[in-house]
């Protein structure tokens, strides 16, 4: 807090204020006239005339003296400053960087505007209230921060056209990384440096506690929501499993998040390409619903899936993509010759979907194959093997003795030692919490996938965090795992020889293997991507001399094409896209693009939730006013004057009267 004068030339008048002081001494006590020259009536008038130098006199001369000061101080034109001196407008400038939220849910709207045209006209009177010597930037907060500048500059006019002509996107993204990106441009500038963010500040997006205000910066918050939207939306949208095969049963699952404090029935349609099923849908006040359909689809190839709901307030999330691909078949191979290679190319022929071949050699590993599955293996072609799970293959393996290397990859401390046999033989168990791949037994209605005896066994030793435990011995010793880095490699440590375990004589052998083999395999394409995504994808995965990029509509979308990558040169909007060859027409793969679920929750937080240590809360851009130009102290002053000659009068007068 400090004080300053618009007019300091005017400081040297200040000791006027001393006049009512010398004239108080230099004046001489004029007598009342009296009617009668009599000496005892000229004492009284002395006597009379001697009390106006007691302490009314000292009354007098300090109101006087007072709003001598006040006149004074109207001409000094003093300012009020309550967050900085004055001064460090005289050395430097003021730098400012403006952090703009342009994700989708500032265009949710309040009334007649949208809380993005909202945060535009609060940036834009803050840029017009700086002067000729601040500098100030802009960074609009989309999926990867976008500044305006690459550092702050002086023409503010620029900057107040560019956030009025760039719209709000339908993108995500990050309030802590453009604050960081600001604070990161203001680190080595003088002067005073101020960070305003103008947001929504979505709960589940904004943590206060977050954000690390660099020492020297002032950070103002101001929140454009100025109430909460109950807003439904679709958020979440998969198949599973993620990788049918054509005339297999599959399901389609769509989340609903109702973000209403009331209850709300809504009505969603799926779209699988040509079926559409409508439900109607009760969602509990700040509560969710799944609907599932099971359908299934004879052709193989690339299908479109939607779910959309009945149109509300904020459209932008009622309507969720994902593409689905129905292969004709699924390739597998089994390499090995004992008892349990022979039991897994068994199982895998009661598939009617599975081609199954058996592998001779690991060098023959075709680049086609989509599952594989090795008993007894010895470390041999790991790099092999690892191109494969890279590339989304489903593997599984029972190790027998391998190498360090190989062990090392697999995520073993040491190879598996010599069978045992367990006297008396140990039932198995599922662990908790319960695995996805087991999904089909949770309920108990399909039977338990851990009947069966187990009377030799092979222990694995994995390493610590290292896997997913998918089933167990009694004693808790896992037999089949999954590898937490590389997800489709599954450890397989149990004999399938009849004489060492009757896991597969039971009932829910065949379920167990189809569970396995229809549910771990990864969607032939990535999951769907956020708005403003690119689509990055692997030049090997794009086998066209000329691919290019089209939506829904048609239209193309230029490409950055790199010597191992592809990818859409402009961050992608929503909807549903697919790289074809063009020589030939051929859909190569077909992508979805959605708004980020983050961004439906249109809750107006309160103030207190807001705030955070370093940062204080505005509520418009005038607020700034006050706070940088100063509140002029001199109407206060010119008032404090009148006051003071008024009370100067009627002491004057009371003075007079006695």
């Amino acid at each position: 807090m400090s004080l300053g004068f618009d007019n300091p030339g005017l400081l040297p008048l200040l000791p006027l204020a001393a006049l009512p002081l010398l004239l108080h001494l230099m004046a001489r006590p004029r007598p009342r006239p009296l009617g009668f020259p009599s000496l005892m009536l000229l004492e009284r008038t002395q006597r009379d005339n001697a009390r106006v130098k007691r302490p009314r006199h000292w009354l007098l001369l300090l109101l006087r003296t007072l709003w001598t000061l006040a006149i004074l101080g109207v001409f000094l034109q003093p300012r009020h400053y309550s967050e900085r001196p004055p001064a460090g407008l005289e050395t430097h400038g003021r730098a400012v960087v403006i952090v703009l939220d342009a994700t989708a849910s500032m265009r949710a709207g309040e009334g007649a505007q949208s809380r993005y045209a909202r945060a535009t006209t609060e940036a834009a009177d803050i840029l017009r209230g700086l002067s000729a010597r601040d500098r100030a930037n802009v960074i609009r907060v989309r999926a990867l921060p976008e500044p305006l500048y690459p550092e702050p500059g002086v023409n503010k006019r620029h900057l107040i056209d560019e956030i009025r002509r760039r719209p709000a996107t339908l993108e995500g993204g990050s309030l802590h990384e453009a604050f960081q990106l600001a604070a990161t441009q203001l680190r080595d500038l003088p002067g005073p440096r101020e960070i305003i963010l103008l947001s929504d500040f979505q709960p589940g997006t904004w943590t206060p506690g977050r954000l690390q205000v660099p020492d020297g910066v002032t950070v103002r918050l101001l929140p454009v929501a100025e109430e909460t939207i109950p807003n439904q939306a679709v958020t979440g949208l998969r198949v599973i499993p993620p990788a049918p095969v054509a005339g297999q049963d599959f399901t389609v699952e769509a989340d609903i998040e109702n973000f209403a404090d009331t209850p709300e029935r809504r009505t969603l349609t799926l779209r699988v390409g040509e079926r559409i099923e409508q439900h109607t849908v009760d969602l509990p006040a700040r509560g969710s619903a799944v609907v599932t359909d099971v359908l299934r689809l004879e052709d193989p190839g690339g299908v479109p899936v939607t779910a959309e709901l009945d149109a509300d307030r904020f459209p932008a999330d009622d309507l969720r993509r994902a593409a689905l691909h129905l292969q004709s078949s699924i390739r597998a191979a089994v390499h090995g010759t004992d008892e349990t290679a022979e039991l897994w190319l068994r199982s895998l022929n009661a598939f009617p979907e599975v081609s199954t071949t058996r592998l001779e050699r690991l060098d023959d590993l075709s680049d086609t194959l989509d599952v594989l599955l090795i008993s007894g293996w010895d470390g041999n072609r790991t790099d092999r093997l690892r191109a494969f799970t890279e590339r989304g293959g489903l593997l599984m393996i029972r190790p027998g003795t391998p190498n360090d290397a190989a062990n090392a990859w697999l995520g073993l401390e040491r190879a598996p030692g010599p069978e045992t046999r367990l006297d008396p033989p140990s039932g198995l168990a599922v662990p908790e919490p319960w695995p996805d791949t087991l999904r089909l037994f949770r309920d108990g209605r399909h039977g338990s996938p851990a009947r069966g005896l187990v009377h030799r066994h092979a222990p694995l030793q994995p390493l610590p965090d290292t896997h997913t435990p998918l089933l167990l011995l009694e004693s808790g010793e896992p037999v089949w795992l999954r590898h937490r880095d590389h997800p489709t490699l599954f450890l397989w440590s149990l004999s399938l020889d009849f004489r060492h375990s009757t896991l597969a004589a039971q009932t829910e052998w065949i379920p167990l293997f189809g569970e396995w083999l229809f549910g771990s395999r990864p969607a032939r394409y990535p999951a769907p991507a956020d708005a403003g995504d690119h689509l990055a994808v692997s030049r090997a995965h794009l086998p066209a001399a000329h691919p290019e990029l089209l939506d829904s509509q048609g239209t193309h979308w230029p490409l950055d094409i790199g010597d191992h990558t592809i990818r859409a040169r402009d961050p992608l909007p929503p909807g549903l896209y697919r790289y074809r060859n063009a020589d030939t027409g051929e859909t190569l793969q077909l992508r979805a693009v959605n708004l980020p679920a983050a961004e439906s929750d249109l809750t107006a937080l309160p103030p207190e939730e807001l705030e955070s240590e370093g940062s204080a809360l505005m509520t418009r851009a005038a607020d700034l006013t006050p706070l940088r130009e100063g509140r002029p102290l001199w109407p206060l002053l010119l008032a404090l004057a009148f006051v003071f000659i008024l009370l100067e009068q009627l002491v004057t007068l009371r003075t007079v009267r006695t």
